[in-house]
């Protein structure tokens, strides 16, 4: 299976942002260029109900009802305020940054978009897997959330792509009246980003050369979907087992070993960014519903259960460290010494075993 990076990566397939100019024309074309207001809600007579200090957020260029119920300790954060952090990323990246994948839900009620600042080659240097460096930008006008960027890499050698998730790594900062204010400093603190996307790739390099060995796997499939609880539960977690044991036995596309903590990670996600049910709520959409799920939810939440699990079963950990300090240091010589080749021995798990 072929894989055209460069028409993945270019400037064609994402809005370049770099400078503060190239901020408005980008809010257009994502469609997320509105304000939103705060105001004292009414009661049924159209008097203001101060008795409660209770308020609602509307869209000011529509008029849509976003969120009702917020007390006076809330504080909107506009979506031009936000995306003013994407310059700060791009200046830490030294160079331009690409938005996809944007999406307004219910109206305005909340928006999301992935920020891509490169790829990261998992394995070999030839063969080995792709992974965006990616970040997921998130935002709530209704009090469901906070606005947040959180560190989520995205694996190319699938026919739609793959979420790494690692949704534990990022930035938060609540809805309240200093928001507006916290913005500005949230966004100097962007240098966050790329000593979270090292570890990241340093993990990755790891698992890429650590053999999972039958008993391991079993374990992990264990502390994942554990066969418990009532008939359904049990029927519940089989049938997922049988999904990922069938994601890890085909290895999903990739080009490293089959039996490596790499393709039992990348099983899980599969599993997790294609398989994995979703609630719709909200006007919200499957495709929407799904990639809400990946960036901060259960899906986020499993993908991320996996990567610990795995780590620690395969007792790598001190190998993370190692290889940490060869990605900051940059010695690619190091690097190519340390991720050798892995030729595990093969053996049957047995699909539904």
């Amino acid at each position: 299976m072929g894989l055209n990076i460069k028409a993945i990566t270019n400037e064609n397939n994402g809005i370049k942002i770099e400078t503060s100019a190239d901020l408005a024309p980008a809010l257009s074309r994502l469609g997320m260029d509105y304000e939103v207001e705060m105001v004292p809600r009414t009661n049924y007579r159209n008097v203001e109900d101060d008795a409660h200090g209770f308020y609602e957020v509307y869209r000011k260029d529509t008029g849509h009802l976003l969120g009702a119920g917020m007390t006076n300790k809330y504080g909107v954060v506009q979506n031009a305020n936000q995306l003013e952090i994407l310059t700060h990323i791009a200046k830490e990246e030294g160079g331009p940054v690409f938005v996809r994948n944007p999406h307004v839900y219910d109206n305005g009620r909340s928006i999301s978009l992935n920020v891509d600042m490169g790829i990261m080659t998992i394995g070999d240097a030839k063969v080995g897997d792709i992974v965006m460096k990616r970040a997921t930008l998130k935002n709530s006008h209704d009090g469901s959330g906070s606005a947040s960027i959180m560190i989520t890499p995205y694996r190319l050698r699938c026919s739609n792509g793959m979420c790494a998730a690692m949704g534990a790594t990022g930035i938060k900062i609540p809805h309240t009246k200093t928001a507006a204010e916290r913005i500005k400093a949230f966004a100097q603190t962007v240098q966050k980003i790329a000593p979270a996307m090292r570890a990241t790739e340093a993990t990755y390099q790891v698992l890429a050369t650590a053999v999972v060995e039958k008993a391991q796997f079993a374990r992990i499939l264990d502390a994942l979907f554990p066969l418990e609880g009532n008939a359904q539960a049990v029927k519940n977690a089989k049938n997922i087992r049988d999904i990922v044991i069938a994601n890890y036995q085909s290895a999903d596309g990739g080009f490293i070993d089959r039996e490596t903590g790499w393709n039992m990670l990348n099983a899980v996600t599969h599993y997790t960014t294609h398989d994995a049910p979703v609630r719709l709520h909200g006007g919200t959409t499957p495709e929407q519903a799904r990639a809400m799920s990946q960036i901060d939810g259960a899906a986020s939440q499993l993908a991320q259960k996996a990567m610990k699990t795995i780590v620690q079963t395969l007792e790598i950990e001190d190998d993370i460290t190692r290889m940490l300090r060869m990605v900051e240091t940059s010695q690619a010589a190091q690097l190519a010494t340390y991720a050798e080749p892995v030729t595990p021995s093969i053996w049957d798990i047995g699909v539904g075993a």
